[in-house]
């Protein structure tokens, strides 16, 4: 009777393979079984699986895709201070240039950030009012978007690699093309960081899910603060993501382009007002501009294709 069952079971695998890989999330019972099975299936990284709120790593493991494709990016975001108009030729904080964006490959962002860590103890024997300060950040991005028959999953999984020079309201955004839309009221969100616990000598994680979201006819943008903790922090992260459907139709078409564009705007002064997005159908997310922040962009796309 075994046997019969075995064989059995293989034939039908082989009859209806649709409905047998449709049921392989569903079989799945562990936290760690769906993060791996998500890792696998999405392409995501495990950094952004294990960040994942559980009802997102529920949502993403009991689906099956049927295509998908994560990108992976790195920049470093550098401040260059200029002279006020004091005529003593003092830098000032609140006088800068526009912030120089420059896209680095992994290796080159994890060794420069791994250098800036040991230089943190260094004191420089210039003041500041002699030499060019130079504030540097490094920022990862990660953006997936992953589809199934008849809708799909975009995300954008931003990781500072380096704690944040400055802690004020960021966005965090997904914007799409034409063929693409938002389905309003599906965006999730999660922010998190290490803070340092000096009393147990260990690293704590803090975990905020809350942000303003808001949703335009070509993309969705979470607006939030940095964690602002007179407590040392590390790993800080953040992701925002959402259900896209077909906007024409009731299914993607097959052979057809589909884009995805991560956006991440960080503000470096304060400001009354917030930053905001243009996104790639003319809409905009935010109110106004803030008067000084850094853009930073990623870019996926995947073509559709028969299951």
């Amino acid at each position: 009777m075994l046997k019969k069952a075995i064989v059995f079971s293989l034939l039908f695998c082989l009859v209806f393979p649709g409905l047998s890989s449709a049921n392989e999330g569903s079989q799945l019972t562990t936290r760690e079984e769906q993060e791996q099975y998500v890792i696998n299936k999405y392409g995501i990284s495990k950094e952004f699986a294990q960040d994942l709120t559980d009802k997102d790593l529920k949502k993403f493991s009991s689906q099956q895709p049927i295509v998908s494709e994560n990108k992976e990016e790195y920049f470093r975001i550098e401040y260059e201070p200029t002279k006020s108009n004091n005529n003593k030729g003092l830098k000032t904080a609140d006088v800068e240039s526009k912030p120089i964006i420059t896209k680095l490959t992994k290796e080159q962002a994890l060794a420069e950030v791994e250098q800036a860590k040991r230089n943190e103890g260094a004191i420089s024997p210039l003041s500041n009012s002699d030499s060019d300060v130079k504030v540097t950040d490094w920022l990862r991005l990660e953006t997936n978007m992953t589809y199934y028959a008849n809708n799909g999953t975009i995300s954008n999984y931003a990781t500072w690699l380096k704690d944040a020079s400055n802690k004020k309201l960021d966005i965090l955004a997904l914007g799409v093309n034409q063929g693409v839309a938002i389905k309003k009221g599906t965006a999730s969100f999660s922010h998190k960081a290490e803070l340092w616990d000096g009393t147990y000598s260990k690293w704590d994680t803090f975990t905020d899910n809350s942000a303003d979201i808001v949703y335009d006819v070509g993309g969705v943008a979470a607006k939030f603060d940095l964690f602002n903790s007179p407590r040392q922090t590390q790993n800080e992260r953040a992701y925002i993501s959402v259900t896209v459907l077909p906007r024409e139709g009731s299914t993607w078409k097959v052979g057809s382009v589909y884009d995805t564009k991560g956006y991440y705007r960080h503000q470096e002064t304060q400001a009354t007002i917030s930053p905001s997005v243009s996104l790639p159908l003319g809409g905009s997310l935010g109110l106004t501009y803030a008067d000084k922040f850094a853009d930073v962009n990623s870019f996926c796309q995947l073509t559709y294709k028969a299951q």
